[in-house]
């Protein structure tokens, strides 16, 4: 019975040294103090064990490890300036970033560490499609002053954002446009109801649609269609920046062009964190399953 004791007595002086060590290696750390980034705290917490989920408004503030950190969509260039902080992270610690540009590629492949865009997760992009699209909808009336209802739409690309918003204008009455490169894209389109057109024939529409919504990463909006766009028409370009219009050209030929960026976390900061919070989530179980 002594012996028994005894031994159960080592089993529980051990085993808190290895749940603490696990404990460490689990944390998650979310780097940054916005809405969305504060939602997606809340959202981790209801996945993962509540106090391994950290919060902290820069990577210096971090007061403990963590094997996995999770960046804002849009890390600002002031975290990159100084990276110092990285030099204190353990090889194979887990960076999941939005914009992972080269200079923070480059910084985490020196230090063995792992990164992860998680914009470039095909469900987190169809998810943030339906937050982009109807924060573009909100952000034409504010500009505008009018209903999407009987408003002549264009809107370039079809990609997961270009659909989800010709689905959600068509949807509220307007006359919309959509401009595909691909015969298969424009032939999907034409069965949601959709006018699809190709860019050829971009020029000539200009002239007659209110707003044009550009949802491509590369210059569309140059001077050759530009210089047929009434100064009455509006610009909503909602791809990465910088975008696919020419906004100094637009500057000088007074027309109102806006560069849409990170509309969920703006309108709607708690969908956004919720769909944060997915992508992270199921990326960080992908890892362990792949340990």
């Amino acid at each position: 019975m002594l012996e028994s004791y005894i031994v159960l007595s080592t089993y529980y002086k051990e085993e808190p040294m290895i749940i603490t060590e696990t404990r460490q290696r689990d944390k998650i750390a979310v780097i940054g103090m916005d809405n969305r980034q504060k939602e997606l705290v809340r959202e981790l917490k209801l996945r993962f064990q509540p106090s391994s989920v950290i919060h902290a408004k820069t990577p210096e503030d971090l007061k403990t490890a963590a094997g996995v950190i999770v960046l804002p969509v849009k890390a600002s260039e002031e975290l990159f300036n100084d990276i110092g902080w990285m030099d204190q992270l353990e090889p194979d610690t887990l960076l999941l970033a939005g914009l992972a540009g080269e200079m923070l590629r480059e910084a985490c492949g020196k230090r063995q560490l792992k990164l992860i865009s998680y914009l470039d997760n095909t469900e987190f992009k169809i998810a943030n499609a339906v937050p982009t699209s109807e924060g573009a909808i909100k952000l034409y009336m504010e500009l505008s002053g009018q209903t999407v209802a009987q408003s002549r739409m264009l809107v370039l690309g079809f990609g997961h954002c270009g659909k989800a918003l010709s689905i959600r204008l068509k949807a509220l009455g307007a006359d919309v446009t959509v401009f595909a490169r691909s015969p298969e894209d424009r032939i999907y389109g034409k069965t949601l109801g959709v006018d699809m057109r190709e860019y050829k024939q971009l020029p000539k529409l200009v002239r007659q649609k209110a707003c044009i919504f550009n949802t491509v990463p590369e210059r569309l909006l140059d001077g050759s269609i530009l210089t047929y766009m009434p100064r009455s028409n509006l610009i909503i370009d909602l791809a990465s920046a910088p975008g696919g219009t020419d906004f100094s050209l637009c500057e000088k030929m007074k027309l109102t062009a806006v560069l849409a960026s990170s509309l969920p976390g703006k309108f709607f900061p708690k969908t956004a964190g919720k769909i944060l919070a997915d992508t992270v989530a199921a990326i960080i179980n992908d890892q362990k399953e792949d340990e």
